[in-house]
């Protein structure tokens, strides 16, 4: 079995998960919300750039996660 040496995370990725998290999470509670807030154009308007950050987020949590395997 190979076994992988791991780096200590950098400064930056140490600080960016965090920050990737609370993005992730605002996101969607604004997403959701706008169904109950608004209706028409300001639904879509504030609802499809919430999507992009939240879809971002996760995309940047995914090539910044731990590469060890089971």
């Amino acid at each position: 079995m190979d076994h992988v040496k791991h780096r200590p995370p950098t400064t930056s990725e140490s600080v960016m998960k965090p920050l990737l998290w609370l993005l992730l999470v605002v996101a969607l509670i604004v997403n959701v919300s706008t169904s109950f807030l608004w209706e028409g154009l300001t639904q879509v308007a504030v609802s499809i750039p919430t999507g992009v950050l939240f879809l971002g987020s996760a995309v940047g949590l995914w090539l910044l996660r731990d590469k060890q395997q089971a």
